[in-house]
């Protein structure tokens, strides 16, 4: 868009909202002038948008938007590392709360996917295109047992039981800080694909 002024944006909503509701559309809103000076502090949601999204209608913006590597590595470690310290910071004030613990894992899995899925990217130059694919890459390129991934998936996705016993919860809990935690270490040196 030319603008993205409630005035420019207002005319789109009812569209918008019908896409969100009968096909859970997620769109973006996004000024050719946003695009070109945001890229170095949004990477990872510029090649997200660049490489994974179809354009609908309008002008493609990204077209020629030109998104550091480094920048997203940066970017990336950066929020790998956020997330080590926030799931530590729950887990200490949540101990006792099995339940809390469980949805909170639940909760943190699709961002943290998505950004395995961009640290993919960087280390091989290529998105997965599903959640199995992801899982087996990150396996192949970074030695990562996704096991406790997996299972996070399943209760996340209701297709398994969540345990109830707290040492479980515990255990599980420590598993998928200790995968994000090496995710996080490894991105810190990571050598980018290089086209």
């Amino acid at each position: 868009m030319k603008s993205a002024k409630v005035d420019d944006i207002e005319n789109i909503s009812p569209i918008l909202y019908k896409a969100k509701k009968d096909f859970n559309l997620d769109s973006n809103i996004i000024t050719k002038e946003e695009t070109k000076t945001s890229a170095d502090v949004f990477p990872i949601e510029f090649t997200d948008m660049k490489v994974k999204k179809f354009l609908i209608m309008g002008e493609d913006v990204f077209k020629n938007v030109y998104i550091s590597m480094e920048d997203l590595r940066r970017s990336c470690e950066l929020e790998l590392k956020r997330r080590v310290l926030s799931l530590r910071r729950f887990f200490v004030l949540n101990l006792r709360q099995p339940k809390l613990l469980i949805e909170n894992l639940t909760e943190d899995l699709p961002a943290f996917l998505m950004q395995i899925d961009t640290v993919l990217y960087l280390k091989a130059g290529h998105f997965a295109t599903s959640t199995e694919e992801l899982f087996k890459e990150v396996y192949k390129e970074f030695r990562i047992q996704n096991a406790t991934l997996k299972k996070v998936y399943e209760i996340s996705k209701k297709g398994s039981e969540a345990p109830s016993d707290l040492l479980e919860i515990i255990d599980l809990y420590n598993d998928y800080l200790s995968v994000v935690t090496k995710v996080a270490h490894l991105i810190d040196g990571l050598e980018v694909y290089k086209n």
